[in-house]
């Protein structure tokens, strides 16, 4: 009647409400909702109805949820079409899909080294950066006002 049960795998069901922080060795699939900080070495799914109110630490995040607070990951961060995330994203590598919400900025860790070195990036790359040494404004951006 089951499959193979992977002992290092958890699952918060859609009814299940945890008032604590939760720390697990392996991966955790989020279906419930969380009102505290979970660390996992592993991977953290959050299913459409699932809800984390705290800091999320892990390996990878895939997101078609809802999490309020900062993520730590040591990979990557998935945001589906349904995720909303509202917080700070800590990560090596970043995907989103069309219509999830993302409110915090990202922070990607080979721009933190570049930046720990104090090289500067290709300018091509840093869209932030003004050109010609004038203010940067949208409309500066999207028109060369020097001819």
């Amino acid at each position: 009647m089951f499959n193979k049960i992977d002992k290092n795998e958890t699952i918060i069901a859609g009814n299940c409400i945890i008032d604590s922080n939760l720390t697990t060795e392996g991966n955790i699939t989020i279906f419930g909702k969380i009102n505290g900080s979970i660390n996992v070495k592993g991977n953290v799914t959050v299913g459409e109805t699932g809800v984390i109110l705290g800091e999320v630490n892990a390996h990878n995040l895939t997101l078609s949820g809802t999490v309020e607070g900062d993520v730590h990951l040591k990979d990557s961060l998935k945001l589906t079409s349904s995720a909303k995330l509202k917080g700070n994203a800590y990560v090596k590598k970043f995907s989103s899909e069309e219509g999830c919400l993302f409110g915090g900025k990202c922070v990607m860790e080979e721009m933190e080294k570049l930046k720990q070195k104090n090289d500067t990036p290709d300018k091509n790359f840093d869209m932030a950066a003004p050109k010609n040494n004038q203010k940067s404004t949208i409309l500066s951006e999207l028109v060369d006002t020097e001819k």
